[in-house]
């Protein structure tokens, strides 16, 4: 066999990153009157919402707003799975909580304030009162007869039923000489970019938007923001700059979380 020498590649794409040149969300020039939000997130499973005060965090210097869910419907479509499944029943999502709340974490409401310290100030001052439900912590709860039911659509908790199958395995099955059944549990496994996911939205001339924002999918993000703003895509102009990762985590176009 004939030997054929290897020789180093030399990385291209490095040379600005390592003299800090990359352009990543948060170094995208803020335009003047440029607002930040943050949001009020449910500390609970499952809960009715009762009420939300919002007057202390309003009363707080460089507070613009807080918006609840409510607020967002009349703005925005609710966000929608869109599986194309034979079986596959929809559960739509509010991106703000109108009602109720079906996981920890959920946003019930959006501060908006001139600067990113404020906003976290702020959030902390909106008084939520929630009525806590029953919640189920596994999957095994969850489908017991009687759980709790985090659709009111869905009465058995399963939103789709799907099963595969390999040819001629049962034959082969009965004649394993060894049978094992077991159970295995792991904890939470999730990306960690370096690059949390922001956005910045920029109005432009006539009714034109520039949307910043830390994404692997910039056109499916275009698509999704004219679907749920009821606009055309031509408006939207999605602009993704340097990611600073994304191990697929940014390949999605969901309610942040």
């Amino acid at each position: 066999m004939k030997e054929v020498a290897s020789e180093r590649i030399l990385r291209v794409e490095d040379n600005y990153l390592l003299r800090g040149a990359g352009m990543f969300v948060d170094d995208v020039p803020e335009p003047p009157g440029t607002l930040h939000a943050s949001f009020v997130m449910s500390p609970h499973a499952a809960a009715r919402i009762v009420s939300i005060d919002a007057r202390a965090a309003l009363e707080l210097p460089g507070v613009q707003a807080v918006l609840t869910g409510d607020d967002l419907a009349m703005l925005t479509r609710p966000m929608s799975t869109g599986i194309d499944l034979p079986g596959y029943i929809a559960a739509d999502r509010d991106v703000i909580a109108r009602s109720v709340v079906r996981f920890v974490g959920e946003h019930v409401a959006v501060v908006l304030a001139t600067d990113k310290y404020t906003v976290q100030d702020a959030i902390e001052l909106v008084q939520v009162e929630y009525e806590v439900l029953p919640s189920s912590s596994t999957l095994e709860q969850a489908l017991e007869a009687g759980a709790a039911i985090v659709h009111e659509h869905v009465p058995d908790n399963i939103l789709y039923r799907g099963a595969f199958s390999s040819p001629d395995f049962d034959v082969a099955h009965s004649c394993s000489e060894h049978h094992l059944t077991e159970s295995f549990r792991h904890g939470m496994v999730a990306g960690v970019p370096m690059e949390p996911r922001g956005c910045l939205a920029v109005p432009e001339r006539g009714d034109m938007i520039v949307f910043y924002t830390s994404t692997q999918i910039p056109h499916i993000v275009r698509t999704g923001l004219a679907e749920h703003l009821d606009c055309s895509e031509s408006r939207i102009r999605v602009v993704a700059p340097d990611v600073g990762g994304g191990s697929a985590r940014k390949q999605f176009s969901t309610p942040k979380r």
